[in-house]
């Protein structure tokens, strides 16, 4: 079901997002990575990240997914747009990235798959996320049926150039994150 309120907020935050120069999006993905590097030691983890989507000006994960895969096992969604689902593939450093019909970097077909239930971390896309860690995404639910499928200690984290809203309205079937990254500051909001 539609929602004005989150439609309006959504193409407030992609108008914002594409105020950014390509120097500031490069400039705030580093403070990002370098924000995240104090707070998170990920060891042996099998952690789920995207890969940016440069056209939208997303935060540029090249270089997170660079960091975490020293000491993990990274996967990368891949999207099914006929049932709205996302599955995972391993992905190592220099893979060749596929482009999608919707402009979106994904592993392979032939990379190996986890199960949604294996994954220790994800790392969600999202264009606002609020101070009760409600995240504002491009509207598909992807990632809420993803997270719903994903282990109870799964642990998700959303990475944003802003930091977050008081209030994004929320549906019973959204998954909040537990963390956001910012250029300049980590929001815990499972303490809440």
């Amino acid at each position: 079901m539609l929602n004005p309120e989150k439609d309006n907020l959504r193409q407030e935050f992609i108008r914002k997002r594409n105020q950014l120069s390509n120097d500031e999006v490069l400039a705030l993905s580093v403070e990002i990575l370098t924000t995240l590097k104090k707070s998170f030691q990920f060891m042996g983890k099998k952690i789920s990240c995207y890969a940016t989507i440069p056209e939208k000006k997303e935060i540029i994960t090249r270089n997170i997914i660079s960091w975490l895969s020293q000491k993990n096992e990274i996967y990368l969604p891949v999207s099914d747009f006929n049932d709205n689902s996302l599955q995972h593939a391993r992905y190592n450093m220099g893979d060749a990235l596929l482009i999608n019909s919707y402009q979106i970097p994904e592993p392979s077909l032939s990379a190996p798959r986890i199960d949604d239930d294996k994954i220790d971390v994800v790392f969600v896309p999202l264009l606002a996320v609020d101070q009760y860690g409600n995240r504002l995404g491009y509207g598909k639910g992807f990632y809420d049926r993803f997270l719903a499928k994903c282990r109870q200690d799964v642990t998700i984290i959303g990475l944003s150039f802003f930091e977050p809203l008081e209030k994004i309205p929320s549906d019973e079937y959204d998954v909040p994150i537990h963390y956001l990254v910012t250029p300049k500051s980590i929001h815990d909001f499972r303490k809440q």
